[in-house]
């Protein structure tokens, strides 16, 4: 591994990588979640670590040793690899196994994948073994030798190099290429997946804060509080319309102050310091009658509230007080 060249970053940037299939998969580092918040610019790229400079360092020495015990050379190191019917299914493979040393891609026999780890460090197994059937998909080989290193950190010298054949496992890549699929249409469309790990808790509070720094003032108008929300990704249409009631009143979401009433409040009724939730108005915005609140629209209400907790933080602490105090009786 090398610190990546601004050409180099931009191939991966532009594709989904055996990194980024791997941590999906594997839910590490923040998931799927984290890795189209990465392409879509919303969060920043890993930043160059000490894990990685320890991999840097040891990868020649690792390809020597890996001769001495195999026989074949190390050719081809950091090629930048891409399907050749899916574009945007891409790898940076450590490099390729050979019987000389001086090779042609037909007399490549195997791809290999070198990991360095501490001494007391697991190996991360679920994510490595998604990064060598990815790099296999993508370079159509059918084997791959990942040589994993165990390093004592406090004098920076090899305590074990352990050598495991891995072979192309078609199930696994037809798992691996659907999700790949999956983080590609989500990059297309400019949306963000479900958090779906603990890990990517960091990643979901860092793209929030990310979003609140852009949010308009208090005193905006609602038509820049609706762009916003747009921006968001937030069905502004659901929002801003009520629900037409069989009495000839309306059904809608109206928290109690605030810009974000002014938000959820449609055109023809204005919010209202009695409403919380699900609330009746008439045609003039006065509040006519409270509505017991369900147990799936306080769900839903309390879903809403924890996403929008980073972005208005004020707005949830108003609302999701008199919610949790009070959604499920008679609102008086």
């Amino acid at each position: 591994m090398t610190e990546f060249t601004p050409e180099h970053a931009a191939f991966r940037a532009s594709g989904i990588t055996a990194t980024d299939v791997a941590k999906a998969a594997s839910g590490s580092y923040g998931g799927a979640f984290a890795v189209v918040a990465q392409k879509l610019d919303l969060l920043p790229p890993a930043e160059w670590n000490e894990r990685m400079d320890r991999g840097s360092r040891w990868e020649e020495t690792i390809a020597d040793l890996v001769h001495i015990a195999t026989r074949y050379y190390v050719v081809g190191e950091q090629t930048l690899c891409q399907h050749r019917l899916h574009g945007h299914h891409r790898a940076t493979v450590d490099g390729f196994l050979a019987a000389m040393a001086e090779a042609s891609f037909d007399d490549i026999e195997a791809v290999i994948e070198s990991k360095t780890r501490g001494v007391e460090v697991r190996p991360n197994w679920p994510m490595w073994s998604c990064q060598v059937q990815w790099q296999l998909h993508t370079t159509g080989l059918t084997s791959a030798l990942l040589a994993e290193a165990v390093i004592d950190d406090s004098d920076d010298t090899l305590v074990a190099l352990k050598l495991h054949w891995i072979d192309r496992d078609e199930y696994e890549i037809e798992r691996l290429v659907g999700i790949a699929e999956m983080l590609w249409s989500h990059i297309q469309a400019g949306t963000l997946p479900d958090p779906d790990t603990a890990t990517a808790l960091d990643s979901v509070k860092a793209v929030h804060a990310t979003a609140a720094s852009g949010a308009p003032s208090e005193s905006a108008s609602k038509a820049d509080w609706v762009e916003f929300a747009a921006s968001l990704g937030i069905d502004t249409d659901r929002l801003t319309k009520p629900r037409p009631l069989a009495d000839g009143t309306w059904e809608l979401p109206v928290p109690r102050k605030g810009a974000l009433a002014e938000l959820l409040a449609t055109l023809d009724a204005a919010p209202s310091g009695k409403a919380l939730v699900a609330d009746q108005v008439d045609k003039d915005g006065k509040v006519v009658r409270a509505k017991r609140v369900t147990a799936k629209e306080l769900g839903d209400a309390k879903a809403a509230l924890a996403s929008a907790r980073d972005v208005l933080p004020e707005e949830r602490k108003t609302v999701a007080v008199a919610l949790e105090a009070e959604a499920v009786k008679e609102i008086p």
